[in-house]
């Protein structure tokens, strides 16, 4: 016998039938099975145990969304106690940005008669701030602007778009004491680093001038928020 025929007659390769075949096969599939099982325990660990609140509050995001409800600024009265600065409803387009879709931006600025390019600029204004905070892009809806509205929103349409009622300043006509009364606006960016406005965040309203800014602490109200159970779609 040559060293070649000795070689081949001492190797013997494992057979499906071969016991030892059989048990092989057996040992990966539990080792297999074990990984499994480690993996879904240490999810469950996550889930339950580690992060219980971090998950358990990620899941209600999904579910329930909140609807901003601003609050009106004070009213301003004269010494004998009558009106001189009142507040009327009105609607206001929120853009919720965790539904938002580039897409629909030039559409909705069209209908809502909008320059589609500051309506970007403004999106990347707020960019910075946290997705689940919308945006307010227009105050005050006309009626063929709230038709358009209620036309388009919603899943099959443009789902980021959302209606508010809001409370809007009535000031005096043809401007009379205008100059002491001032007037109150969105805070801009320069009067964010100010220390005066520093702890306003943006699209919030402040007092611009006169007395609206002179009292415009004791003016501001706080701001509230409505809850409302979505589907999957966001709607």
């Amino acid at each position: 016998m040559t060293d070649q025929e000795r070689e081949d007659s001492s190797y013997s390769p494992l057979r499906r039938d071969d016991p030892k075949f059989a048990s092989t096969r057996i040992v990966v599939f539990q080792y297999l099975a074990v990984a499994v099982l480690l993996y879904l325990i240490s999810g469950f660990w996550e889930l339950q145990v580690r992060n219980p609140e971090f998950y358990s509050e990620q899941a209600d995001r999904n579910r329930i969304k909140a609807l901003p409800v601003p609050a009106p600024r004070g009213k301003i009265l004269d010494r004998d106690g009558r009106v001189i600065v009142d507040n009327h409803s009105s609607f206001s387009l929120i853009l919720s940005r965790e539904n938002l879709r580039l897409e629909h931006v030039s559409q909705i600025a069209d209908g809502l008669q909008l320059d589609s390019a500051e309506l970007l600029t403004r999106l990347k204004r707020f960019s910075s701030r946290p997705r689940y905070e919308p945006i307010t892009i227009k105050e005050e809806l006309t009626g063929g602007e709230l038709a358009f509205v209620e036309a388009h929103r919603g899943a099959e349409g443009y789902p980021e778009m959302e209606l508010i009622h809001a409370q809007r300043r009535l000031y005096p006509r043809e401007g009379l004491a205008a100059h002491v009364i001032g007037y109150a606006g969105e805070v801009s960016d320069a009067e964010l680093n100010t220390a005066e406005f520093a702890k306003y965040n943006l699209g919030e309203t402040v007092g611009k001038a006169g007395v609206e800014r002179q009292y415009n602490e004791i003016l501001t109200g706080i701001d509230g928020q409505r809850q409302v159970v979505v589907d999957n779609r966001g709607s």
